[in-house]
């Protein structure tokens, strides 16, 4: 774009960029993205390529910081430095994670390996009428194992209980169903109650070893363009993370420091920026 502006004030308006921008991360640092197209589709749902995952909502923007130290260089003959020298070259990421998933505490708060375990499932009774989507009324065969507040599967669909009503076997789901489902025939049976959840348990201890992992940042101009940001390793910066249970939304702070990769020139071996252009 050209620039505009009258007389001795120019400007640009197509430079001046806002906005929010995707964080996403890959345990692989190995990679080398050399366009856009090798972290996300170009078109709608924008899907993450693989080995990608998304850190969902952020708080207070995404934060690049840039930084270096110099030493002075001096010689007998001068009264004051002659020249500096870098020492050294610093570069961070920060946000707030506004998403407190499982995954999310993992990464911020250095967690173990996230296990699965399966829910416990009681009797399966059959769905005697039809249902549309939307529905939240179901009637079925045997109400007995179904209880308020608890969970059941209408085929895929797992919905909390709101209402069990005995006499006409009727079952108020508090949440509407998203298909619809036909009734059971013969010895069919597709609602089943949940005995209990099933879990995901994660554990918090003192590793020796920190995981290095790559992250980038996907934001999208005014003009429709996009740009990403990929740095090829990082890994928490060791600044304390506190989250809190209280009256506001829990949050999770992420401090990433950013290093070098061996295998780049040291003009472009932290991260790289790709910007589309039309």
């Amino acid at each position: 774009m050209a620039e505009t502006g009258t007389n001795v004030m120019k400007w640009n308006k197509g430079e001046i960029l806002g906005g929010p921008g995707r964080l996403v991360v890959n345990d692989d640092i190995s990679l080398r993205p050399t366009r856009i197209s090798d972290v996300m589709e170009l078109t709608a749902p924008y899907a993450l390529k693989e080995g990608w995952r998304d850190l969902g909502a952020t708080q207070e923007g995404i934060n690049i910081s840039r930084g270096f130290d110099t030493e002075d260089f001096e010689i007998d003959q001068s009264v004051q430095p002659i020249d500096k020298t870098v020492s050294s070259f610093t570069t961070s990421l920060s946000t707030t994670l506004a998403q407190d998933s499982i995954q999310n505490r993992q990464l911020s708060m250095i967690g173990g390996a996230i296990k699965e375990n399966s829910a416990t499932l009681g009797e399966a009774v059959a769905l005697t009428a039809p249902t549309l989507i939307g529905a939240k009324l179901i009637k079925v065969s045997d109400v007995t194992a179904i209880k308020k507040d608890g969970f059941i599967i209408v085929e895929d669909e797992t919905r909390q209980v709101a209402n069990v009503d005995t006499a006409t076997k009727t079952v108020t789901l508090k949440k509407a169903l998203e298909k619809a489902h036909e009734a059971d025939v013969s010895e069919e049976k597709s609602v089943t109650p949940i005995t209990e959840l099933g879990t995901k348990d994660i554990g918090y201890g003192a590793p020796s070893d920190i995981t290095h992992f790559q992250a980038a940042i996907i934001s999208k101009m005014d003009d429709g363009t996009l740009r990403l940001t990929v740095f090829y390793d990082v890994m928490l910066s060791g600044d304390e993370v506190e989250t809190t249970y209280g009256k506001d939304k829990k949050v999770l702070p992420l401090s990433l420091t950013a290093f070098p990769v061996d295998d780049l020139s040291e003009d472009e071996n932290v991260y790289k920026e790709f910007q589309q252009t039309i």
